[in-house]
């Protein structure tokens, strides 16, 4: 199963030093690449809506950059671009963006955690995984591999996949990402 690109982007590494906040709570080895398996990344709890999924045939804007406000942020949109069918599901997913860290928590298609580090360029961001646990049901993840930008505000993070540069069949996306 190939998970929607913005999991595979928070898929990333993180030290407990450079990730640590005050809103966040960690387990032993959470964000590391000691994390024992089955252990969960973090313990951050999924707020917000359920999101249902959007599909268009338009072709994908670029992430237009800026600086990235530090916090929590509640997926509020999510947007699948050269697709001429929508899955019938919605989403349901935090993150945290702290210092270089990325965290998400997921209990929507496939509960679970994700930590790593991110760093930016220009409108470009590149993540590095270092700890994933998700409950698939038996089933096997795949994580894209998409060239990604971003567009940030001081409430909200957008991000921009485009799944096909990487050889993904999925659809390119854009997720909404919004501080409560």
């Amino acid at each position: 199963m190939n998970r929607r690109a913005w999991t595979g982007l928070v898929a990333a590494a993180c030290s407990l030093s450079a990730c640590g906040s005050s809103s966040l709570t960690t387990t032993g080895g959470a964000c590391s690449t000691a994390v024992p398996a089955g252990q969960a990344c973090n313990t951050m709890v999924v707020n917000g809506s359920l999101v249902p999924i959007t599909c268009t045939i338009e072709t994908m804007p670029t992430g237009q950059g800026g600086t990235i406000s530090p916090g929590r942020y509640d997926l509020t949109q999510m947007t699948y671009y050269n697709a001429t069918s929508c899955p019938p599901m919605s989403l349901h997913e935090t993150i945290e963006l702290t210092a270089g860290c990325l965290q998400l928590a997921s209990d929507s298609l496939i509960t679970g955690t994700l930590s790593g580090t991110f760093t930016v360029a220009g409108n470009a961001i590149t993540t590095t995984q270092t700890c994933m646990n998700f409950d698939s049901n038996g089933g096997t993840e795949t994580l894209d591999a998409p060239i990604k930008t971003f567009t940030a505000t001081p409430t909200t993070f957008t991000l921009f996949s485009v799944n096909s540069a990487g050889g993904s069949s999925n659809p390119g996306s854009i997720a909404v990402f919004t501080k409560p």
